[in-house]
């Protein structure tokens, strides 16, 4: 569990992703796929996203990747792609079924308590 009751103040709670930064939950590779148009630029994005993301399962790797570094609009995403990588579209882009336990436990607390 990652949510705590903030001492002496009722109803506030604190969350704390498990990765290193809130950016690595959108390194989602066919997310990124999708949400960019990468025309002739394709094979060298699809090559940088082998190289620079750990498989999806591996939480230990996530857990020390420099997201923001990576989508960086200076990072080695952007620069395969030749622009700056659209943070929301990809956001957009995720399905469900791809976005991590973290934000889905997240998501249901907040259905939770909004009732």
């Amino acid at each position: 569990e990652h949510a705590w009751a903030a001492p002496n103040i009722p109803g506030l709670e604190f969350f704390t992703w498990s990765r290193r930064h809130i950016e690595s939950y959108l390194l989602v590779s066919k997310a990124l796929l999708r949400a960019i148009d990468a025309g002739p630029d394709a094979p060298r994005f699809e090559r940088a996203l082998r190289e620079h993301l750990p498989p999806a399962a591996d939480e230990a790797a996530h857990r020390v990747l420099d997201a923001k570094r990576l989508l960086s609009p200076k990072g080695p995403l952007s620069r395969a792609l030749g622009r700056p990588l659209p943070l929301a579209r990809i956001a957009r882009a995720t399905r469900e079924d791809e976005l991590h336990a973290d934000v889905l436990q997240l998501f249901e607390r907040l259905r939770a308590l909004i009732g």
